[in-house]
């Protein structure tokens, strides 16, 4: 009798997603909410060295809409990926971070505060064609609360923990359709946190212009709790993306 192969794991993940999505919801309906529209723009290049190891380069602007100004700026982020095998893979970043102040769309800028972050993070791919992934994601985040000084002062410093769980769906042609479900959690600092950082729910979709180039358009929904207040702030985030990979393998890994 032949025998059958179930894929749990692709389950596990959808009901990953609802728990997020849940999760955002009941937030939403007990707490004071700040919803500003925004979007991102993202401009990614990545180098190939060989079929394992790759780098890459993005910088990120991100703006709200209405009133039209700055959110949050990377410049940029910098990150060495590792590929083990074709379910493992492992990755180290370095971002720079530029955070405007306050995070609501309808007020003047009066101060902004960077942020120096080292993350490393670990993938799983499972499922069927390896479709579905799950990451885990450690981030060490400084913060110099008054940047303007001349001083380089890291005051204030937090741990945060990020579980992501992502599908990708080759469509016809060159279009792919990808979903995830991300949650945000900070586990230490050497100031006052709340556990709950925030959540994010992606649906977009990739167009391989050429084997170089391709774009990424998606929208996110970003659920994210003050850290200073009790404002719950409920994005809604249009995001546009330009990907750009050299290819540096030797001709025998292509």
């Amino acid at each position: 009798m032949p025998s059958t192969r179930l894929y749990p794991k692709p389950c596990l993940s959808l009901l990953f997603i609802l728990f997020i999505g849940t999760l955002s919801n009941a937030l939403l309906a007990q707490a004071q909410t700040v919803t500003d529209p925004s979007y991102w723009l993202v401009a990614h290049t990545e180098f190939k060295f060989t079929n394992k190891w790759c780098t890459f380069v993005e910088l990120e602007e991100r703006r709200f809409i209405n009133p039209e100004r700055a959110l949050q700026r990377s410049l940029p982020l910098l990150g060495l990926k590792y590929k083990a095998n074709e379910r493992f893979n492992f990755e180290v970043d370095y971002l720079n971070f530029k955070i405007f102040s306050p995070q609501i769309a309808d007020t003047e800028i009066n101060a902004h505060i960077l942020e120096q972050r080292l993350s490393f993070a670990a993938s799983y791919n499972f499922g069927k064609k390896r479709r579905f992934s799950i990451r885990l994601k450690d981030e060490y985040r400084l913060f110099d609360l008054t940047p303007d000084d001349g001083k380089l002062e890291f005051k204030r410093a937090i741990n945060r923990m990020r579980i992501r769980v992502a599908h990708k769906l080759p469509l016809k042609a060159d279009w792919v359709l990808n979903t995830s479900a991300e949650l945000l959690l900070n586990y230490a600092a050497n100031t006052s946190i709340k556990t709950f950082d925030q959540s994010r729910l992606y649906l977009g979709f990739v167009y391989q212009l050429s084997p170089s180039h391709s774009l990424d358009i998606g929208y996110l929904h970003w659920y994210q709790e003050s850290r200073t207040t009790a404002l719950f702030f409920n994005r809604h985030i249009v995001r546009l993306g330009w990907v750009y990979t050299l290819d540096l393998r030797p001709t025998n890994q292509t």
